[in-house]
């Protein structure tokens, strides 16, 4: 529940640290490492993350809205539950519907590199759209549910598609 509003945090070591609730919204954190860090609900809005080491990091229901996440290690992260709410320079991501079988599911695509190295997130799954095709299929076969889902993939894919290349032209 910090106050770290606009502060300078530059290449510092918060590796493992809570900061879950905290307000880093604007903050630079150019090249910080918050590896293992837990920065579940905290506000990033703005903030600079450009080159952070977030490896392992919790950013469930972190807001990275207009954040700058260029070059920033996000392996391992736990990216779910809607921890992204509009683009983010460097790495657009987009969030899908809501509501998916029985659990309430958000279905997230982290757009960044190359259409077949893009992200998707649900629950637990984290994986390329390949393996999100996979694994719906797998558990969900050809019902109401599965088709739903891909749905959902096709609109992030088409919608991540067009912003890019309307960031492009700008």
């Amino acid at each position: 529940g910090a106050n770290l509003s606009e502060a300078n945090l530059s290449g510092a070591n918060l590796s493992g640290a809570n900061l879950s609730d905290a307000d880093l919204s604007g903050a630079n954190l150019r090249g910080a490492n918050l590896s293992g860090a837990n920065l579940s609900d905290a506000d990033l809005s703005g903030a600079n993350l450009r080159e952070a080491n977030l490896r392992g990091a919790n950013l469930c229901y972190a807001n990275l809205s207009e954040a700058n996440l260029s070059g920033a290690d996000l392996s391992g992260a736990n990216l779910s539950f809607n921890c992204f709410f509009g683009g983010s320079y460097g790495a657009p991501v987009y969030q899908a519907c809501r509501g998916f079988c029985s659990r309430d599911a958000t279905l997230t695509l982290l757009a960044k590199g190359e259409p077949e190295e893009w992200l998707f997130f649900t629950g637990c799954f984290r994986g390329t759209r390949a393996e999100l095709t996979e694994a719906v299929a797998e558990r969900h076969g050809d019902s109401k549910a599965a088709r739903c889902y891909l749905r959902a993939i096709q609109y992030l894919v088409d919608t991540a598609t067009d912003n890019l290349s309307c960031n492009s032209e700008n």
